[in-house]
C-alpha cells in the first residue's frame, strides 16, 4: 500500500528532492491540503510521526536525531544521535543531500522501520550510489548486467571443449565489473575429462586492488597467454596484465567469448 508524506509549506526546491527520497521507497508526496510530515526550521529538516520529532540537521549535533556531512579526515561523517551520544556512525567518500535523506528516513519511518533501520537503510542507498540515488540504481543495475552476461559468458564457454582445450594451459579467469567497485569473476581450470569450473566471486577492488586494472564497465578474459594480441586489439579491445595472466579486455563477457572463437577456431 502506497504511502502518502505531507510536504506542504516547504520550498519548491525542497520539496523537488524530498520528493525524490520518498519515490525511491515508493512513497508518495502530498503538497498541499494535509498536515506536514516534514518542516524545515533553524536550518534542519524536521520529521513528525506519532507525535514524534526527529531532526536532520547538517554538520551540528545539537538536538539532532541525524547529523550529517561532519568532514572527517577527507571523508563524510553521518552519526545517529540519541541525547547527543552516537548511536550509529557511518562514512562516505561523497556528501550527502539533507533533503533526499530526510525523504528516504520519512519513507522508512512512516512503513514502520525503526529510526536505527530508517537510518541505516538510507545510508546504504544514498552511500552505494556515491550520494547520488540516480547513482545506486545505475550501479545495481550495472551489477545485475554484468552478473547476468557473466553467466552467459561461462555457459557459452563450458559448452564448447574444443574451445577450452586450446585456451586453457592452466587456468582461464573471465570477468566483469559494473559501475563501482565491484568484480564478479569465475575461473576455469584445465582438467580430464572436462575443466573444473569455480564458483562466481565477488571481488572488491578497494581490497583486491590489482583490479583496478579493469575500468568500470569493462569485461575481461585472462589466459596463461594470448595469442594473436595484435588481431584482439584491431577489434578494438586492448590487452592488460593480471597476476602473471595476459588479459583481453572489452565490454561485454559474451562478446569477448565470441573474439576467442574467432581467434582459435
Amino acid at each position: 500500500m502506497d504511502k502518502q508524506v505531507c510536504i506542504e509549506g516547504l520550498d519548491i526546491n525542497d520539496q523537488i528532492y524530498l520528493s525524490i527520497g520518498l519515490y525511491i521507497l515508493d512513497c508518495k508526496p502530498r503538497i498541499s491540503g494535509c498536515k506536514p510530515n516534514i518542516r524545515f526550521e533553524d536550518g534542519s529538516f524536521i520529521v513528525s510521526h506519532n507525535e514524534l520529532d526527529y531532526r536532520i540537521c547538517v554538520s551540528r549535533m545539537d538536538d539532532c536525531t541525524v547529523s550529517l556531512n561532519n568532514i572527517k579526515d577527507n571523508l563524510y561523517l553521518h552519526l545517529l544521535l540519541s541525547n547527543r551520544d552516537i548511536v550509529e556512525g557511518y562514512l562516505t567518500e561523497n556528501r550527502i543531500d539533507p533533503r533526499i535523506f530526510t525523504g528516504l528516513f520519512t519513507c522508512l519511518i512512516e512503513r514502520g522501520y525503526s529510526v536505527k533501520e530508517s537510518f541505516i537503510r538510507s545510508m546504504n542507498i544514498l552511500s552505494i550510489g556515491s550520494g547520488n540515488p540516480f547513482g545506486y540504481f545505475e550501479r545495481i543495475v550495472s551489477e545485475h548486467y554484468c552478473f547476468n552476461r557473466l553467466l552467459d559468458a561461462v555457459d557459452r564457454l563450458t559448452n564448447d571443449l574444443e574451445l577450452l582445450d586450446r585456451l586453457i594451459f592452466d587456468e582461464l579467469l573471465i570477468g566483469c565489473r559494473g559501475v563501482g567497485e565491484t568484480i564478479y569473476l569465475t575461473r576455469i581450470y584445465r582438467g580430464k575429462p572436462a575443466p573444473l569450473i569455480g564458483f562466481v566471486e565477488k571481488l572488491n577492488t578497494r581490497i583486491h586492488r590489482e583490479y583496478n586494472v579493469f575500468s568500470e564497465g569493462s569485461s575481461f578474459i585472462c589466459l596463461d597467454r594470448i595469442d594473436k594480441k595484435d588481431v584482439a586489439t584491431s577489434y578494438g579491445y586492448s590487452i592488460k596484465e593480471l597476476e602473471k595472466m595476459e588479459c583481453i579486455v572489452g565490454e561485454d563477457p559474451v562478446k569477448l567469448v565470441i573474439l576467442l572463437e574467432k581467434l582459435y577456431l
